[in-house]
């Protein structure tokens, strides 16, 4: 099968979707799998997941619609920047893609420029992404999970958001990102998808729809003793919205038996149902599953789980290719140190070539030095105190690992002064000591440091490693420091009576306390007045009757809003009633039809006759899913304007005056009617009831928004200050 357009309302006619399998190009090409029900209940490796270069086997589904070649993406191994990976649930050998092609819609015009500094900060961001150290990972088909970034630090923090990209129109794509920064108006993120899009995203942009509830975009070995990993998901909440803010970030970090500490972003400090979620795909992910796989308490199938193999997870352990113990400096050794190798001096020339040995060990920990397997050499950068050097590296594949995770084993070069932190980029011992020495001396952070050397060498014409690369790398080259029982005093042991912490007095500086401040319930003269406090009636149906001569105790009876919404709770769900059971649902949507009409909402009437009537045309269950969601948000209680804002409201008005297909890519801001019309344009139906219900809906939000701005009194432009002197309300004085 193959996509075939359709004309005028048709954005894109796409095949049924496989039973089993679905999988998609993900950010740099990557592949996200379905995990399938019957796993094999084989624990990870500690080192692998894969398990020795094995890989679990998933039976995926022989209904593909078509075949396509993905280029081979930039992975990595487990070990760091540039060659960490996330572990492999599924197989590579029955890939297929479902070449679905729905239009989507989004937030920034074409070629909006980025506001943050177009300088060092976004270049280092991009190096950091580039680099694989910050994650930017692909989850659904508008889905990213990107991580935060400080700008003013040039820096990478610990923090996910999501960022969401949809088409409008042909050409257009609408940036939205959850981020603080990308929240008031632009951000790296976004200007790093605009600046890659056509060589990384666009090709995600018309990819197979992809539902993925849940998915694992990062694990990672965090525990050295014991089996401790570190993972993450993104976790869609509430009803099938493929909104922005309905998916939230969870955080795992422990054994894979579950026992450890899991965090929600939405819901801190509480096992919430996204928890739940997560803890499901995870227990499917280490094999911790029945033999049938299912789960009687969670709502979502295993086919809407994924675990991501590829892309930028982002790197967060701290190791390197060099694994063995280092001596720590001269001037912090003791005389009970054992001496693990010749202390190697200043002057010590670097080789031109570093070769391997018996003691070169692969990034994964698990392959050491082939004499017989071929050697491979490459370019790698030494930096040092004064400068860079160019040199070459001698590196093997790794045999137990695949062989696009490019994990290779490298030496081990502890005894010429050199700490290998990823056969590409290595530093010297003298170089990091150095670190060590000012930051014990002086408290000296990391960017001072890495500020200081980058101007020594930018003196030499070179350019020295960013703050990131270099903080991951002396932390890995310090965890291999023999530092080990220096803890204690000479005199007190190692419990003394008395520990003196130093500490610093924070204040309130005295001269902030001036006269002219207020406390923050004071009242201006002039200030704006609202009539009243709160509109009532913001819902999308009234809940009272229109009747006027009822009571206070009538008037409080549940109204055509409550039974909607218990209808649909209680019949939305069902593909098929037959029986004395579809009887009394006929009977109450009788009821709820007639309550509908009679409170003005006859276009949700009519649609809901349409798709749940025994005479209705509608029997796809695809479509009356997407109806569902569209009937719960009318049904919910709460404002319409947090469904349709203001700029929701403008689409929707171009919507139903021209009701054309680039209009319908519009209705991004509005997702429920958005995932009505994508299904509805499949089917060669007469769309007026759709039309109808969208422009009752417009209708409605101008109603209430009109409600809501009907206190703001007065043009705000001709607004002056409360000492009358005429300078603009706009304008701050200096």
């Amino acid at each position: 099968m193959s996509s075939t357009p359709k004309a005028s309302w048709a954005l894109e006619l796409c095949p049924e979707r496989p039973g089993k399998v679905q999988l998609y190009p993900g950010h740099v090409k990557g592949i996200v799998v379905s995990p399938q029900k019957k796993i094999t209940p084989k624990r990870p490796h500690k080192d692998c997941i894969s398990g020795g270069g094995k890989r679990r086997k998933i039976h995926h589904s022989s209904d593909t619609v078509s075949e396509t070649q993905l280029p081979t993406p930039p992975e990595h191994s487990d070990n760091n920047h540039g060659e960490a990976f996330i572990s492999i649930v599924g197989s590579e050998q029955d890939m297929a893609i479902w070449p679905a092609t729905e239009v989507i819609a989004s937030d920034l015009e074409e070629g909006s420029g980025c506001q943050v500094d177009e300088g060092d900060a976004y270049e280092e961001y991009v190096h950091l992404v580039e680099e694989q150290y910050l994650a930017f990972v692909q989850v659904t088909m508008f889905h990213y999970v990107v991580q935060g970034f400080d700008v003013s630090k040039r820096c990478g923090t610990n923090s996910f958001y999501h960022l969401e990209a949809r088409k409008s129109g042909e050409e257009a794509v609408r940036l939205s990102c959850l981020c603080p920064e990308g929240k008031k108006s632009d951000c790296v993120h976004k200007q790093y998808y605009r600046n890659f899009r056509d060589a990384r995203f666009r090709m995600n942009e018309d990819c197979v729809k992809l539902e993925g509830a849940v998915v694992l975009f990062q694990r990672q070995m965090v525990g050295t003793q014991e089996e401790t990993w570190l993972n993450r998901f993104s976790v869609r909440y509430g009803s099938e919205s493929d909104a922005l803010r309905s998916r939230t970030v969870v955080t795992y970090e422990g054994p894979d038996s579950g026992g450890g500490k899991w965090l929600c972003v939405r819901c801190p400090g509480k096992r919430c149902a996204h928890v739940k979620m997560a803890m499901r795909l995870l227990n499917v992910v280490v094999g911790n599953v029945d033999d049938d796989g299912e789960d009687e308490e969670s709502d979502i199938p295993l086919d809407q789980m994924f675990m991501i193999d590829s892309g930028n997870p982002g790197y967060m352990n701290e190791s390197g290719i060099s694994y063995l113990p280092i001596l720590p400096p001269e001037w912090a050794s003791l005389p009970e140190d054992p001496p693990l190798y010749p202390r190697v001096p200043p002057d010590f020339p670097v080789p031109t070539t570093l070769p391997l040995d018996h003691l070169s060990r692969s990034a994964c920990g698990k392959a050491f030095f082939d004499p017989a397997a071929p050697i491979i050499q490459k370019e790698c950068s030494i930096y040092t105190l004064v400068g860079k050097i160019t040199s070459q590296i001698c590196v093997q594949t790794c045999p137990f690992c695949p062989r696009h995770h490019k994990c290779f084993i490298g030496p081990e070069p502890r005894t010429l002064g050199i700490f290998n932190f990823n056969n590409s980029v290595l530093f010297t011992h003298e170089l990091l000591n150095e670190y060590t020495n000012r930051y014990t001396g002086s408290e000296t952070p990391f960017a001072s440091f890495v500020i200081a050397i980058a101007r020594v060498y930018h003196g030499r014409g070179e350019r020295f490693v960013g703050e990131d690369l270099f903080r991951s790398a002396w932390f890995a080259f310090a965890s291999l420091q023999c530092m080990t029982g220096d803890m204690s005093c000479p005199e007190c042991g190692e419990m003394p009576d008395t520990v003196i912490f130093d500490g610093v007095t924070l204040s309130f500086a005295k001269r902030h306390l001036q006269d002219t401040m207020q406390p923050p319930t004071y009242i201006p003269p002039g200030a704006l007045k609202r009539q009243r406090v709160r509109v009532k009636e913001q819902q999308w149906i009234p809940n009272t009757s229109p009747q006027k001569d009822l009571g206070a105790k009538a008037r409080r009876e549940p109204g055509a809003r409550t039974h909607l919404a218990a209808w649909m709770k209680r019949w939305g769900d069902k593909k098929v009633v037959v029986g004395e059971e579809r009887r009394h649902m006929e009977q109450e949507l009788s009821v709820v039809l007639g309550e509908l009409g009679a409170v003005g909402a006859k276009p949700v009437a009519d649609a809901l006759s349409e798709i749940y009537n025994p005479g209705g045309e509608m029997r796809d269950w695809s479509i009356r899913r997407r109806y569902r969601m569209l009937f719960e948000q009318l049904s919910a209680n709460e404002s319409c304007i947090q469904m349709v804002n203001e700029s929701g409201l403008h689409a929707m008005k171009r919507f139903v005056t021209s009701p054309t297909v680039a209009n319908a890519s519009l209705l991004v801001d509005v997702p429920a009617v958005m995932l009505v019309c994508e299904q509805e344009v499949r089917t060669s139906r007469d769309n007026k009831v759709l039309i109808e219900l969208c422009r009752w809906m417009m209708t409605r939000a101008e109603e209430v928004l009109a409600k809501l701005m009907k206190g703001d009194n007065g043009n705000l432009e001709n607004i002056r200050n409360s000492d009358g002197n005429g300078d603009n309300w706009k304008e701050v004085s200096e």
